[in-house]
């Protein structure tokens, strides 16, 4: 089964080829009409192109999320803070030792303090299971 990519690239490759049958019957009859299918095969090219990249770059953001989430599940301790910001909502931060975890949490503390995050937990986790092992709340929830 072709991916998007790939079916992209194929498109991209036959609009290169219209580009360059376009610019020969150019060269040859140099007449209005064929610098407007160069144009138009030259457009097409580019737009494939666009949507290639476009593309591209949401597969790797997909894969970078896939990773994180993985990053998550297997890390020991997590620190969990929920942001005031609505478009951070709420991050979960992977950490491989408590003391990592700890001088983090001292970090979150601050944001709580200051009213960016309404809260901080970091999580000790393990065989599907979180433990709380310390955690802040703001007085104004």
């Amino acid at each position: 089964m072709l991916d998007v990519l790939t079916i992209l690239e194929y498109a991209r490759k036959g609009a290169l080829a219209d580009y360059e049958k376009a610019c020969v019957m150019h060269r040859l009859l140099n007449i209005k009409e064929t610098q407007a299918m160069v144009d138009n095969a030259w457009g097409t090219a580019k737009e494939l192109t666009r949507l290639m990249d476009l593309k591209a770059e949401q597969v790797k953001q997909s894969a970078g999320a896939q990773r994180y989430e993985q990053a998550i599940k297997e890390a020991p301790y997590v620190l969990v803070i929920k942001w005031n910001d609505p478009i951070m909502g709420e991050m979960e931060y992977p950490f491989k030792s408590y003391a990592e975890a700890e001088k983090n949490f001292e970090v979150a503390k601050r944001e709580v303090h200051n009213r960016h995050a309404t809260e901080a937990h970091v999580y000790e986790q393990g065989e599907g299971q979180r433990v709380p092992v310390m955690g802040i709340m703001s007085g104004k929830l």
